[in-house]
């Protein structure tokens, strides 16, 4: 925690976190979020391949737009295509290293889903700075911003929201781990199909993108990108505890 804490300090201060000489670069994670620790592993792999150290700042989703956009951060871990074209200041890296599929939660099985507008009367729970389901959401009435997915499982099972959203991955291994997987379940169809991620990289590191782009070109089609990703979901999901 006391590293963590020192190095946030040294971003505030701090224009560019990249250093050439050491080989050094920070990114920013959403965090207490299980699909960016699955981006972050693939991450790892594609930077170890340009002999880069990667060091995560875990930041809440709308702190790490702020650190990336200002450029006090090298990228973020991954965010969907709309993404890039909200904040041109950043490159997009091609293909994307990463997905989601956004389904709703909830202990009320009765609940019938088939699209955004099937749920728009519910107690809807979302974490912060989501933005895809931010703005899905915007216009319901009854929408519940909070940090984590562990604060919207207590909520529902609680009765203050009726449901909530995330992305599959993130509430399957959530769930196992908080031992919920039971009693909480995901509703009928899912709310979108494939979402693909994509890395980010501030503009000022152009140098740092293009050769990012060449590595994760080859993985993907090697095979090796999607490999990587199968495997890290199966283990993720096999060791949560």
């Amino acid at each position: 925690m006391k590293k963590l804490i020192i190095r946030l300090l040294l971003l505030l201060f701090t224009q560019n976190s990249y250093s050439q000489n050491q080989g050094n670069i920070d990114i920013a994670k959403i965090m207490y979020t299980e699909n960016q620790i699955l981006g972050s592993k693939i991450l790892k792999e594609i930077y170890s391949k340009l002999n880069i150290n990667v060091y995560f700042i875990d930041l809440p989703g709308f702190r790490a737009i702020e650190e990336v956009t200002q450029g006090r951060v090298v990228g973020e871990v991954h965010r969907p295509f709309s993404f890039g074209e909200e904040h041109p200041m950043l490159i997009r890296i091609t293909p994307a290293i990463n997905y989601m599929q956004l389904k709703a939660f909830s202990k009320n099985k009765s609940i019938k889903v088939d699209g955004w507008n099937s749920i728009s009367n519910y107690r809807i729970g979302i974490i912060k700075g989501s933005v895809y389901v931010e703005k899905a959401t915007k216009n319901m009435p009854n929408v519940f911003s909070v940090n984590t997915l562990e604060q919207l499982i207590e909520m529902n099972l609680k009765d203050h929201i009726d449901l909530f959203i995330t992305d599959e991955y993130n509430a399957l291994i959530i769930l196992k781990r908080l031992k919920q997987s039971d009693k909480i379940k995901p509703l009928s169809k899912p709310l979108t199909g494939r979402i693909d991620l994509y890395h980010y990289i501030n503009k000022n590191y152009k140098d740092i993108a293009d050769k990012v782009q060449v590595v994760v070109e080859k993985m993907n089609k090697s095979g090796e990108l999607e490999t990587l990703n199968k495997k890290l979901r199966i283990e993720s999901i096999k060791n949560a505890k």
